[in-house]
């Protein structure tokens, strides 16, 4: 689902057990390193941290990622398995760097507005579009790791 703004929350229900799932995602995530990102080639879907409680993972990519969402979700026992309330946001970097690009645009003189249109436009475009095609893609791939399927949150 693309979105007008870099945030989005769903929940995903799977049949396994919160013990099997979490060893699932475990076995599909790394830490985090002081390299994470640079280095390519990884075998790990994920990067981040992954407990009983809930996970903060981002997805790693055999190319450079600037854009990487981060996933953020809890898991709750149900009697027919497990449920998963998943948030996804930008990096706390990206948001920076897009607040600074995007104040920019306000800078240009009055007369100029729809210059500063123009531009806030595209800079907006750059930040949300690679963003939402990068949540999109976390999303799919932890859905196929915890064979959930996205359901109406409660």
């Amino acid at each position: 689902m693309w979105t007008l703004l870099p945030y989005e929350s769903f929940s995903l229900q799977s049949t396994n057990s919160v013990v099997d799932t979490v060893a699932r995602l475990q076995n599909q995530t790394s830490a985090i390193t002081f390299s994470s990102g640079l280095w390519f080639g990884t075998n790990q879907k994920f990067e981040g941290i992954v407990t009983e409680e809930g996970f903060v993972i981002n997805q790693t990519r055999s190319w450079l990622n600037s854009l990487p969402p981060v996933l953020i979700g809890r898991f709750k026992a149900t009697t027919t398995g497990t449920y998963i309330d998943v948030h996804i946001r930008p990096h706390r970097t990206n948001i920076v760097i897009a607040v600074v690009m995007l104040a920019g645009t306000s800078l240009g003189a009055p007369s100029d507005w729809m210059i500063s249109a123009a531009i806030f436009l595209v800079c907006y475009a750059m930040f949300i579009l690679p963003h939402n095609f990068e949540a999109d893609q976390a999303k799919r791939l932890l859905q196929q790791i915890l064979i959930a399927e996205v359901v109406a949150k409660p």
